[in-house]
């Protein structure tokens, strides 16, 4: 018996904010196909994670990336 999608981890606007942190604009997904996603398979799924990364631990999340030169603009997958 296959699995039974409960939820994500993400929300729809969460994912966005991360692709846009981590790839560059021509290795992202696109909005469209994650509208797609949420409209279809996440459907009236809650999400599982959390809603809001605190302030203090973003910060040091950006200063980790600029210590390995990293900008979230700069990755070549």
């Amino acid at each position: 018996m296959p699995a039974k999608i409960i939820g994500c981890k993400f929300s729809l606007e969460q994912i966005l904010e991360h692709e846009k942190v981590l790839y560059s604009v021509e290795h992202r997904l696109s909005e469209e196909y994650l509208k797609g996603l949420f409209s279809t398979i996440y459907k009236d799924k809650k999400v599982l994670g959390t809603d809001k990364v605190p302030d203090d631990k973003l910060r040091l999340y950006h200063e980790e990336l600029n210590t390995f030169g990293l900008n979230g603009k700069n990755f070549n997958w």
